[in-house]
């Protein structure tokens, strides 16, 4: 097998950035609705960017303050995660020796997936990165899009991801499918469609060195 091209998600892959999402998104609720909404309400919300979360919830009048309150917690929050899981960085660095192409195909807006680039220093390792949408994001075109750019064959490329619906949108896209078990935030069965499933970020690192 031979793999030109690695295109990861990036909540709950590459780092445990989920938890500052929900917080961030909460603390904007609480102040704008005074609404306590639960982490698995603010999970359901999730599929559009935070932006289109929070267009569809707060007035349009309310929306620039609420998006700035939203990207100010979230950089704050980021304060307390300042690193990826441990061994992405090394396993970015050796797929980008190896002369792999490395991506980043995500449904977070564009600004929080640019704080959480900078603040965990994957700049260096991504030559691209596609976010999501307003109005919900399917992945498996920015995939097709991604390696169109780049001249990969899909057959020649893999998606990483934590989610069942990224192993979906990722045999939609024509890529291998390989699932990042080792945040823990689904538990994958030989039936959710990943080719391969990774429990922790060293056992990705020897796969790698194999393709």
């Amino acid at each position: 097998m031979t793999i030109k091209a690695i295109i990861f998600d990036l909540d709950g892959t590459l780092a445990d950035t989920l938890p500052i999402c929900v917080r961030a998104l909460k603390d904007v609720f609480q102040q704008y609705l005074g609404v306590d909404y639960s982490t698995a309400e603010i999970f359901e919300m999730f599929g559009p960017t935070e932006e289109g979360i929070l267009r569809t919830r707060v007035s349009a009048d309310a929306f620039p303050g609420a998006l700035e309150l939203y990207l100010r917690r979230y950089r704050e929050l980021h304060e307390f995660l300042p690193e990826a899981f441990p061994g992405v960085i090394h396993l970015l660095s050796l797929l980008r020796e190896r002369g792999t192409r490395v991506g980043i195909v995500t449904g977070k807006g564009p600004h929080s997936a640019e704080i959480s680039m900078h603040v965990l220093g994957l700049e260096p390792y991504i030559e691209q990165i596609i976010t999501g949408h307003e109005h919900g994001t399917d992945k498996s075109p920015s995939i097709r899009k991604m390696l169109d750019g780049w001249g990969v064959p899909p057959e020649q490329a893999a998606y990483v991801g934590d989610m069942i619906y990224d192993m979906r949108a990722a045999r939609e896209a024509g890529v291998l499918p390989l699932a990042a078990a080792w945040a823990g935030t689904e538990t994958f069965h030989e039936s959710d469609g990943a080719a391969k499933v990774f429990t922790s970020v060293d056992e990705m690192i020897r796969w790698a060195k194999t393709v």
